[in-house]
């Protein structure tokens, strides 16, 4: 009997049984129990948040678990000797009170040390030092040379007296600590560098060697520079570079050194996430990489997500900062979904620019997404899109299955293509260059291609999200809703047949609706075309899917 034969029996019965009986009767299909217009972003009662997770910003807030401290190196230290916790100081205009103020306010905290722009190191620095700066950058502002053995050296002896002299390391408010110095806002970018090279001299093999003295140097003091592993506390050490660097002087030679810092012990930052397509596929700092066959794969085992360090994103800048979204409520989704894929467990974020009233419930899955590994994660899911990386196609070097597109963004739920019917083709939701144009075209929808052949989506569910006994889940599929076409569920039930849900039809005029789906008795077991778990089938035209999750219940 052909198996699309079988199925459609197995639908039959399974559609008419309420409840899986006793006798042998076959399991009880997929049962809708919901749907609502647009995305659904809800989690069971009773989800709980990971530890060591969050929203940071420089203000507290009710959303805002983290406020920040934020000095420049004059302002502690502006004469040689001792620190002064008294003075205060000001970056980019803004005033900051001094250590000892902000230190004083309850709750826990991060940090900056605002330390290498001209009006935030010391002049006494400059002084001992005879540093000429160098720049301007993009904000204007010239920058020490912080590479030169005499300045780095002064700045690593300020940073150890606040660290271990001051106690702040070991201080459990302290959650993390950018690493202190370079550039402008406290990014490690390499324009500084490369301004270093055409104006200072500065040589590859000079910055490489400072580039590792200051890794070593920064671990080393926030582990106590003892050799007591019982009071480190390096994994609080957020670098703020980045993968394959924009370096006109060093190119790939520094494009893993982000790689190293997390190999050295520090956790690490992304700053620019809101520009979710471009330069952010290949992050080996982050455990990812572009395959072979355009998806992005995600080693979670890598030692970022130890449970200890900081994998951070900031997500604030959309309609400023150089961006201009034209639908925010749309980038900042996407950039959020960004960063999740990329498995972070912070995310900087200012309500307003970030959208927190206008997109409550998608922060609030955020929220509870933040931090969890596959096994603790409350569901599993995927964005299914094409999305174009700008930076590989401008670069022009590598190539991967649909190039320069990137599918999917995946979180322990991948979409696979199946030669036999399973194939799917761009959809019909489109984007170019939001919310820049680097950002690209990306294409946020999948869809069958049932006049080829191809009237299925097939999907594989990581083994260890649900593990060998998968229990009962909510399957919820975000969808174009269009009058005359229909399509259903597919999947083996743990009696190891094939069960078809009743078909959904589509009543509206193609905008997105998620229905729900409870899902009793599916075996995740590999057990489909090329070792996925389940499938989404075109019964009457084409499917049009954007977002899948499979939701653990409690």
């Amino acid at each position: 009997m052909g198996i699309r034969l079988l199925a459609a029996l197995l639908a039959l019965v399974a559609a008419g049984a309420a409840v899986p009986s006793t006798s042998g009767a076959e399991p009880a299909a997929a049962v809708v129990t919901g749907t609502v217009d647009g995305y659904d972003w809800s989690l069971p009662g009773g989800t709980t948040r990971a530890p060591n997770s969050g929203f940071y910003s420089e203000s507290p807030s009710p959303r805002i678990d983290l406020r920040s401290v934020d000095v420049t190196w004059r302002q502690v230290q502006p004469r040689p000797g001792a620190l002064d916790p008294s003075a205060t100081g000001s970056v980019y205009g803004t005033p900051l009170p001094s250590l000892a103020d902000q230190l004083a306010s309850p709750g826990s905290f991060w940090m900056r040390m605002f330390a290498s722009g001209k009006p935030w190191a010391p002049r006494w620095v400059t002084r001992q030092c005879g540093a000429t700066t160098v720049g301007p950058g993009d904000d204007g502002m010239r920058h020490l040379p912080i590479w030169r053995p005499c300045v780095w050296s002064r700045l690593r002896d300020t940073w150890r007296a606040l660290m271990i002299d001051a106690g702040l390391r070991s201080d459990d408010r302290l959650r993390f600590v950018y690493v202190p110095g370079a550039f402008a806002y406290a990014e490690f970018d390499y324009a500084m560098v490369d301004a270093g090279v055409r104006q200072a001299g500065l040589t590859f093999r000079k910055y490489r060697r400072w580039h590792q003295r200051m890794l070593t140097d920064l671990v080393t003091i926030m582990n106590g520079d003892n050799d007591d592993p019982s009071d480190d506390y390096a994994d609080k050490l957020v670098y703020t570079g980045e993968d394959y660097p924009y370096s006109e002087t060093f190119g790939d030679r520094v494009a893993l050194f982000a790689r190293k810092a997390v190999s050295a012990g520090m956790g690490i930052r992304n700053g620019i996430t809101e520009i979710f397509n471009a330069h952010l596929g290949e992050v080996p700092a982050y455990g990812t990489t572009i395959g072979a066959d355009g998806h992005l794969h995600t080693d979670d085992g890598w030692q970022l997500f130890d449970g200890r360090r900081i994998a951070a994103a900031e997500n604030e800048c959309y309609t400023d900062c150089g961006l201009h979204s034209k639908d925010p409520l749309y980038s900042v989704p996407m950039s959020n979904l960004k960063a999740l894929q990329m498995r972070m467990n912070w995310i900087y974020a200012v309500p307003g620019p970030s959208r927190f009233n206008a997109l409550a419930d998608h922060w609030a899955w955020v929220r509870l997404e933040l931090g969890h590994t596959v096994a603790t994660a409350p569901d599993a899911w995927v964005a299914l899109r094409d999305a174009e990386d700008r930076y590989w196609k401008e670069r022009g070097d590598r190539t991967w299955d649909g190039f320069p597109y990137v599918r999917n963004l995946e979180r322990w739920l991948v979409q696979r293509d199946i030669a036999a019917d399973g194939t799917p083709v761009r959809g019909s939701l489109v984007r170019q260059g939001d919310p820049h144009p680097y950002n690209g075209r990306s294409y946020e929808s999948l869809r069958t291609d049932v006049a080829n052949g191809q009237d299925r989506i097939y999907f594989d569910v990581d083994d260890q999200f649900l593990g060998p006994d998968p229990g009962e889940v909510e399957l919820k599929v975000t969808y174009r809703d269009y009058a005359g076409r229909s399509w259903r569920v597919g999947y083996r039930s743990s009696a190891h047949t094939v069960v078809l849900s009743p078909p959904v039809a589509g009543s509206g005029d193609g905008s997105l609706r998620t229905v729900t789906f409870a899902v009793s008795d599916a075996s995740f077991d590999d057990g489909l075309a090329a070792s996925t778990d389940f499938y989404l089938e075109a019964v009457t035209g084409d499917l049009e899917a954007s977002f899948v999750r499979v939701v653990k219940m409690p």
